[in-house]
């Protein structure tokens, strides 16, 4: 069951290390096979499916997807408890309201992602 605490702690860490564009730190709250959804991916890199798997995968597509975000930033609005998933609501850099949920696994690691843009 993860906490408000747990939850408030990961979303600081989750966007100051997007706004510092460190992919590292980013990627340390992933698991090696995470399974990430976005409608972006096909926007950023050829990819012919709604997913992707793998942290590896993943990394290639963040660093793809901020080459052309010079002003990349995101700012959090709301954060969403269940019991083994947070759900963080934030306005990026180009002032979309996006959602991403997050499922972690039992060491705290994302092990699926989902992010919804409106």
């Amino acid at each position: 069951m993860i906490t408000r605490e747990e939850a408030e702690s990961f979303a600081r860490s989750w966007v100051q290390a997007w706004n510092d564009k460190d992919i590292a730190a980013v990627a340390n709250h992933y698991s090696d096979d995470i399974i990430y959804h976005s409608p972006k991916l096909i926007e950023v890199i050829e990819h012919n499916g709604p997913f992707l798997v793998g942290k590896n995968a993943l990394i290639e597509y963040w660093n793809a997807a901020i080459e052309g975000a010079n002003s990349l930033y995101f700012e959090v609005n709301n954060i969403f408890l269940s019991s083994d998933a947070v759900t963080l609501c934030f306005v990026n850099h180009r002032g979309q309201d996006v959602a991403e949920t997050f499922i972690f696994d039992e060491n705290l690691k994302i092990k699926e992602c989902i992010a919804c843009y409106h």
